[in-house]
């Protein structure tokens, strides 16, 4: 359930975490939910991360759950009353620490009736993505249990129903329309492969490369999608032509912007900027901006509050 907490303390103690990517469902401009940890700053070793939300001012922090393990990547559902979001709170005997398996959960919007979608135990099911009908998660899995290729799945709400759609993908976004899902796919089989957005049919097939880029984020228009390519923020249209670009990229090669989130009602982007000093500390801070790159504006962190985290999912009100 909702827990308000005192805005600055909140704010101060957001986690750097890796984000999902996303959909935004049209409606009205609701809450931001964000990662926030019990560290001290960003290169803390994180014992807890939960589920906080915020207005887009940045102002009403609720912490939407508190837990001894990690709750990571909300993404709140189309008619935004429910959040999927990934958390190891069910490993035996290793709660708290960070790089144990996840399974999928589900809960409501202010946090109430936690329910566990997947049971693998030995596999990690991060980034989960709702059908517009909200009958479906895409999701990334990490196999370890059943031989099947790492990459982007889907099941039903219940856990049946599941199907491999892309071998290699993670961070899926489902497009509003429902016709067609967002995904980022190394181009070879090493770390040192660039990353590349592909979309693909809601069934996996018609597999397209848009270009080199990350972290695809679908408008609620499903006309285009928000991406970071050369460490900072663009946009470009759903089949990778008419490419925008919104903010600079940083001078300093540490430097860069990240995770962009559509509006619910188009006109706006939240993403993170992270920035490095001489030491190698590091501030976050959740910035939103008009989808032209003009008005970007600080809600949350930054300014020596060492970690902010990254705006994940946005609010649909509908």
């Amino acid at each position: 359930m909702v827990r308000p907490l005192p805005v600055a303390a909140a704010l101060a103690a957001l986690a750097v975490l890796p984000a999902a990517a996303h959909a935004a469902y049209p409606g009205g401009n609701g809450r931001i939910a964000l990662v926030s940890s019990l560290a001290a700053n960003c290169t803390s070793n994180h014992t807890q991360n939960d589920i906080l939300s915020v207005l887009p001012s940045g102002q009403q922090a609720w912490r939407l759950t508190d837990h001894p393990a990690n709750d990571i990547q909300p993404e709140y559902s189309p008619d935004g009353r429910k959040i999927a979001f990934a958390t190891n709170r069910d490993f035996p005997g290793k709660v708290g620490v960070y790089n144990q398996p996840p399974e999928l959960y589900l809960m409501d919007a202010d946090g109430a009736n936690p329910q566990r979608l997947t049971f693998r135990r030995r596999s990690y099911e991060t980034e989960p993505t709702w059908s517009p009908d909200a009958t479906r998660l895409a999701f990334f899995s990490a196999r370890r249990d059943d031989g099947q290729p790492d990459g982007i799945y889907a099941m039903n709400l219940d856990g049946t129903g599941e199907q491999l759609l892309a071998a290699g993908g993670s961070e899926p976004a489902w497009s509003p329309k429902g016709d067609k899902v967002a995904f980022m796919r190394r181009d070879g089989p090493t770390t040192h492969d660039p990353w590349r957005i592909w979309t693909m049919n809601a069934d996996g097939t018609g597999q397209t490369s848009l270009g080199l880029g990350t972290d695809p984020d679908w408008s609620p228009d499903a006309k285009r999608l928000a991406f970071v390519r050369d460490r900072a923020i663009k946009t470009m249209a759903a089949d990778g032509s008419d490419v925008q670009t919104l903010t600079a990229t940083p001078a300093s090669a540490q430097d860069y912007d990240a995770h962009p989130v559509w509006s619910p009602n188009g006109q706006l982007l939240a993403f993170a900027r992270i920035r490095y000093d001489a030491q190698g500390r590091f501030d976050i801070a959740t910035y939103k901006m008009r989808t032209t790159g003009a008005n970007q504006t600080r809600i949350t962190g930054g300014a020596g509050q060492a970690c902010d985290g990254f705006p994940l999912s946005w609010q649909p009100l509908v």
